[in-house]
């Protein structure tokens, strides 16, 4: 009876400590509630050719440049600020930045360092950007397809300096 009494009390003791646990550790808002009601993503990339890399985003994505010119505080960096919508794109052109095969010798593509190594944006028609996309010869780094029990279906592109950027959409 005593072990049935004792074991009844430390079941009694875990339930009041653990509701007071929950009480005083109260569960923080999801994330997107910091975000607003219509986030868009934001991508920056180091780039070796500033006007190429634009030029691209524009003529063949379809964005828009928002502002462009030298940094205030280092004229030696060159920056633009693409827009389509509420996604914003910064290309960057460092001075000291290097190419990802002289940064990291030995490796043949970005997802062998740790780190982002690729962007994307959910589109809403993704038959008709797949389909603009290929009618414009840009090459693709994979076609469209959906994974197994996959909510998306995406594809893959490279900019002109070989960063792979994926397209979402239902």
């Amino acid at each position: 009876m005593t072990t049935a009494r004792n074991l009844l009390l430390l079941i009694s003791a875990l339930v009041l400590a653990s509701g007071s646990l929950a009480q005083a550790s109260p569960v923080p808002p999801p994330a997107e509630s910091l975000l607003g009601s219509a986030p868009g993503p934001f991508v920056a990339l180091s780039v070796a050719d500033l006007d190429r890399e634009v030029a691209w985003f524009r003529d063949v994505l379809g964005f828009s440049v928002h502002s462009q010119g030298v940094a205030p505080n280092n004229e030696k960096i060159r920056f633009a600020l693409l827009q389509q919508d509420s996604a914003l794109v910064e290309l960057l052109q460092l001075p000291d930045a290097k190419p990802r095969a002289e940064a990291a010798p030995g490796t043949t593509g970005a997802h062998q360092i740790q780190g982002f190594f690729k962007s994307g944006f959910v589109v809403k028609d993704i038959d008709a950007a797949y389909k603009r996309l290929k009618a414009l010869g840009i090459s693709f780094a994979y076609d469209l397809g959906q994974p197994p029990n996959g909510p998306y279906r995406s594809f893959g592109v490279r900019d002109p300096e070989g960063n792979l950027l994926q397209f979402f959409g239902r």
